[in-house]
């Protein structure tokens, strides 16, 4: 029995193996190798795994105004409850009001009899109050936590982050899904713009530029996502109505699949936008932009049908005309009040050959450049039928 023990046990086949190999080496520094080898090998410690139904996964995280004067945060954590043979869409909230965000993610490890793991934390919401205060040093906090990805997409929450993780959209595939497919596919499926955590966190520490974060809205019909909101250093600045976020998005990542509603003599149009984009260059007194915008009617308020070139060519001119009254009136309103969201200022420094007191500071230029949008709109209705 105790053979067949030490033939079969990896220690000890380990054992005469190390034995056979020293006895075979006339190099003493090599059989001092190989028992370093041996020993480094045998007294590792071995990995500390917990059981998955020993952790609770928070898949989102709200950070609101306190209710209590005494304190700074009131912090919500979405944890989902997903179990073997459901569905995921349950979950659970836990929330704790502290002076810090680290302490109250202390004392909320006491609220739950699992390890909290923020590794598949898709997104970070802050309440709409708190974002108008001063969220800069939360982005540091989050930004500098090596367990949340730098991924992670931020949003404020109108009007509270507890009430938004708190409801439950229809058809949700997994605890959190709902916000993460939201801002994951905004390029295409909304008329909002994403923002990660780095991103954020890089606008606050670049000079030149600053954010600009995705609204959502809490109402009695449920969820909208269709608002955009203009940070500066440390707190919302401006926020756009849906109209100024659908220019905003123009001129950032373009626009495939859109609608610009356009009154001419009387009669308003819906614009069909297929394709949109724009490219800016700026200087020192002037920054230009060039819009590109290729669409066709859906829509109009006579209910007729206007199939000519003329036509086209006239509601053509009159897209035009709106889009540069809008997109300068949006651009200066940028600039009133001191944010930078496209990145004008980074576009400056990247084109400047040299920096020294040569150079002027963007700071001194931003508040004094002029605005030229230049739009190009074709309008095309061939295939509709009367």
């Amino acid at each position: 029995m105790v053979c067949w023990f030490i033939q079969h046990s990896t220690f000890f086949r380990t054992l005469f193996a190390f034995s056979s190999y020293a006895s075979s080496c006339y190099s003493k520094k090599k059989v001092l190798i190989a028992a370093f080898a041996f020993v480094v090998l045998f007294t590792q410690p071995g990995c500390t795994f917990r059981d998955v139904d020993k952790r609770a996964f928070v898949t989102a995280i709200g950070i609101d105004a306190p209710d209590r004067p005494n304190n700074k945060y009131k912090v919500t954590l979405k944890i989902s409850l997903a179990e073997e043979g459901s569905n995921g869409e349950d979950f659970e909230l836990i929330t704790y009001e502290d002076k810090t965000v680290s302490d109250a993610l202390f004392h909320m490890n006491a609220q739950t009899d699992k390890q909290l793991v923020f590794g598949l934390t898709k997104v970070i919401f802050f309440g709409e109050k708190l974002a108008r205060d001063d969220i800069q040093q939360l982005l540091i906090f989050f930004k500098e936590r090596l367990d949340i990805r730098e991924t992670t997409f931020l949003g404020m929450a109108k009007p509270t982050a507890h009430t938004v993780l708190e409801y439950k959209p229809k058809g949700q595939a997994m605890t959190g899904s709902f916000y993460y497919t939201l801002f994951e596919y905004s390029d295409t499926a909304t008329n909002i713009t994403s923002l990660t955590l780095y991103e954020a966190y890089r606008s606050i520490t670049e000079e030149g530029i600053t954010s600009a974060m995705p609204v959502v809205d809490l109402r009695a019909k449920g969820l909208y996502a269709e608002q955009v909101v203009w940070l500066d250093k440390r707190r919302v600045r401006v926020e756009l109505n849906t109209e100024e976020s659908n220019i905003y998005r123009l001129l950032t990542k373009g626009v495939t699949e859109g609608v610009i509603d356009l009154v001419h003599d009387g009669v308003t149009y819906s614009i069909r936008i297929n394709h949109g984009k724009s490219r800016f260059q700026v200087g020192k007194e002037k920054a230009v932009f060039h819009i590109q915008i290729k669409g066709s009617v859906a829509e109009n308020s006579d209910h007729k049908i206007h199939l000519s070139e003329r036509f086209d060519a006239k509601l053509a001119k009159a897209l035009k005309e709106k889009l540069a009254s809008d997109i300068t009136s949006l651009l200066e309103m940028g600039q009133k009040n001191d944010v930078d969201p496209l990145g004008l200022g980074l576009r400056y420094r990247s084109r400047t050959f040299r920096q020294g007191p040569s150079i002027p500071a963007w700071s001194s230029i931003y508040p004094k450049i002029k605005f030229e949008v230049i739009p190009k709109c074709t309008i095309n209705n061939e295939g509709s039928t009367q």
